[in-house]
């Protein structure tokens, strides 16, 4: 198991190495609902946590770098645990973010995108073009007031981020982040996102 069992409401909420996401009754150990993700093709595992809204509980998958592999972002039904839509990546294995109506993952590919939260909609994507030979994890996207910043590889190997505003990917963000790779600076290339939460803070973007 590599998520993080999560709680919401009187649910526990777990997904297994073995493809299977699982909702228990946090009281009785008794599984509400489950869903295999072999049925939507060549992929396993749940790395990153998932998000929880009032209605849905969304969560990325992925089988590593496997050749022939894939991922998705899903969105199940709190309830039920029916499949309200899901959309097809190269593998998520980050947690998933929100800005209000839109979504934000990263796959194993470099790239970071934006769903909308209704229906699963792209509204963006940006790939930052790094090659990623040693399967390494993409750092998570991470929500700062009205912006989501995403180190990616990248960032990871240069000490730097991209930053966005919600809706659109534009240059004017791009340009903030690289004001905020000057304050990141001294920071160490294997940052992590605790400290790029904390370097943002502290940069006051």
């Amino acid at each position: 198991m590599f998520s993080t069992p999560t709680v919401a409401g009187d649910v526990l909420l777990i997904g297994s190495c073995a493809g299977t996401f699982y909702a228990f009754d946090k009281r009785t150990s008794k599984v509400r609902w489950s869903y295999n993700i072999h049925q939507d093709g060549n992929q396993t595992s749940f790395h990153g946590n998932p998000l929880i809204t009032d209605q849905l509980v969304l969560i990325g998958t992925d089988k590593s770098c496997a050749s022939g592999s894939i991922g998705h972002v899903y969105a199940f039904d709190r309830a039920t645990g029916a499949v309200r839509w899901k959309y097809r990546t190269a593998g998520t294995p980050t947690d998933i973010a929100r800005i209000g109506s839109s979504t934000y993952a990263a796959s194993f590919v470099d790239e970071l995108i934006a769903l909308n939260l209704a229906d699963g909609n792209l509204r963006w994507k940006f790939a930052t073009g790094t090659p990623n030979p040693d399967c390494a994890l993409p750092s998570a996207p991470i929500v700062v007031g009205d912006r989501v910043f995403y180190a990616g590889l990248w960032g990871l190997r240069r000490t730097g981020c991209f930053g966005f505003p919600p809706v659109t990917a534009t240059s004017k963000a791009s340009y903030q982040c690289q004001l905020l790779r000057r304050v990141a600076f001294w920071w160490t290339p294997l940052l992590s996102s605790f400290f790029w939460r904390t370097v943002i803070a502290k940069a006051g973007i």
